[in-house]
């Protein structure tokens, strides 16, 4: 029996896994845009975009740390976010192996939110920040702005959230800056801890040091995200 309406008639949702390993595609955004393309000139656009499995390492065997996994998680979420993703499976939750033991072999042994003992890492309490900071996040916006990264939502209640990161130090300043068109705001660090209200032209906050309509933050550590946000 021949059955008429394309692809489109036998396939619910489109899935695709993502390890950063591929220099091919930047970050889990750029791979996502590829296959949605693809899936746009099958006649299938607009079907659901999942991943299924996702992760990121914490072993510095392999080059990474448990910080690092703690940041690229949230910037692998971010991003997914920001191509309208919202099912989404890390990879996994408990690490297999010690870091740097003999049986750490390979990357994706240590790819958990938990150790091999069941006691939470970093990347746990990132992964608790992110799903608290962008419940019903709607993506708006990639934040334009020099030696940072990072892409802005519409949240629930119709304000702004910002998630973003440094990509480059200033060596001239010893950190980076974000403006922000507020004169109050909310600052949430990767694992939680929350500063606010922020002031305009607050001192050791504000680094324009000025009462004008903006707030300036430092970023002083390269891909380590924050959430920012206007008072309420």
């Amino acid at each position: 029996t021949y059955y008429t309406g394309g692809a489109a008639a036998y396939i619910d949702e489109v899935a695709f896994h993502y390890y950063p390993i591929d220099v091919h595609w930047p970050s889990i955004r750029e791979k996502a845009m590829e296959v949605r393309s693809i899936m746009e000139n099958h006649g299938i656009g607009d079907l659901p975009l999942i991943s299924p499995e996702m992760g990121y390492w914490s072993s510095p065997k392999w080059e990474s740390s448990l910080d690092i996994q703690a940041y690229r998680l949230v910037q692998m979420y971010s991003r997914a976010l920001s191509q309208g993703m919202t099912q989404l499976s890390w990879y996994l939750p408990y690490d297999s192996v010690v870091a740097e033991s003999d049986l750490d072999v390979a990357a994706d042994r240590t790819c958990g939110l938990f150790d091999i003992d069941g006691n939470p890492k970093p990347s746990y309490y990132a992964y608790v920040t992110l799903s608290s900071e962008l419940t019903g996040a709607h993506f708006q916006r990639v934040i334009g702005q020099p030696n940072v990264d990072g892409d802005v939502f519409r949240m629930p209640n119709g304000s702004e959230k910002t998630v973003v990161w440094a990509t480059r130090i200033d060596p001239n300043l010893g950190f980076s800056t974000v403006s922000f068109p507020y004169t109050c705001l909310r600052r949430v660090e990767i694992y939680g801890t929350v500063y606010a209200p922020i002031l305009d032209g607050q001192s050791g906050w504000d680094y324009d040091d000025l009462v004008n309509g903006k707030i300036s933050l430092g970023l002083h550590e390269v891909n380590r995200p924050i959430f920012v946000a206007p008072c309420q």
